[in-house]
């Protein structure tokens, strides 16, 4: 039996993520997956989502409800 790996990541109190978390949560994107899972992220501020404009890797939501949703 092979598990799936469905993430949601909430950055409502995050202001910054460095290059290491950034790392970090790619890290985690993929092993996901691997797994048939993904990872999707909610609340992120202005500041981060902006960081996140650079690449189409990960998904969005506005809450968790809507996150679910795209699994």
């Amino acid at each position: 039996e092979q598990k799936m790996y469905k993430i949601v990541l909430d950055l409502n109190d995050v202001d910054y993520i460095s290059s290491a978390g950034v790392g970090a949560l790619l890290s985690g994107l993929e092993r996901a997956q691997r797994h048939q899972g993904d990872m999707v992220l909610i609340h992120p501020r202005p500041t981060v989502l902006e960081l996140f404009g650079l690449s189409d890797l990960f998904h969005f939501a506005a809450d968790a409800a809507a996150a679910t949703a795209l699994f």
